[in-house]
């Protein structure tokens, strides 16, 4: 009998949890129910398990269509005029600049994977801002006397508009034919260019910290990188 009672104690709870949630309703239909914690000038900040264990998101107000609390009210979002509202203008200019250019496949001499070919993953872009955060994975080859694989792995922020700035840091495994394989570590600092659909080209300082013996010795390397952006 006790355990029947704390079963539906616990089920009444999740269920008032649940129905105490709002509901994000997108431009595009989707739907999301969360706990709103705040509904800001541009953005909107929210929770959704409504726990404070679970981080706090945001979501620009340009992609809301309303919101609906678990009190009944209902906020409406009025998509605005192009022209007249400078929030909008101000992230159709940014977002022109900067591209949807999720993707870019490139080929790079130099930098964490010697010689290789990669691979590169916008995984955030802010909406109000032309700041993005890029992952690149590649494949690419050590000509020496005992040739490596290098498998580079870089996770960069990148910030500008045509020419950005972009900062990061990254691992190389590299497997080379004789002896164990060894984990190389890189950091990134350098200027990119990126086109919308178009050209992709970076120059970037690549100092590699190798492990010798006991210690790693740093090795400053220059990386140059083409490819195509889409």
């Amino acid at each position: 009998m006790k355990r029947t009672l704390c079963f539906l104690l616990v089920a009444l709870l999740y269920i008032l949890q649940v129905s105490a949630q709002d509901t994000l309703v997108y431009r595009n239909g989707k739907r999301e129910v969360a706990r709103v914690l705040e509904v800001g000038e541009f953005t909107i900040r929210y929770n959704l398990l409504g726990t404070s264990n679970e981080p706090d998101r945001a979501v620009s107000r340009l992609d809301l269509q309303s919101i609906h609390f678990q009190n009944g009210k209902i906020e409406q979002f009025e998509r605005p005029s192009r022209s007249d509202d400078p929030l909008l203008v101000r992230r159709l200019r940014i977002e022109e600049e900067l591209g949807d250019s999720k993707w870019a496949f490139f080929g790079e001499i130099g930098g964490s994977g010697i010689l290789s070919v990669n691979g590169d993953y916008r995984i955030y872009k802010d909406a109000l801002a032309p700041l993005a955060v890029h992952i690149r994975i590649g494949a690419g080859i050590y000509p020496d006397k005992d040739p490596e694989f290098t498998i580079p792995i870089t996770a960069s922020v990148v910030t500008g508009r045509l020419y950005k700035f972009e900062m990061g840091w990254g691992i190389t495994p590299a497997f080379p034919q004789e002896g164990k394989a060894e984990l190389i570590y890189s950091a990134l600092l350098g200027l990119r260019y990126q086109r919308k659909n178009g050209l992709f080209g970076r120059i970037a300082f690549t100092p590699l910290a190798v492990k010798s013996l006991r210690e790693y010795e740093i090795n400053p390397f220059v990386g140059l990188a083409l490819g195509l952006a889409f």
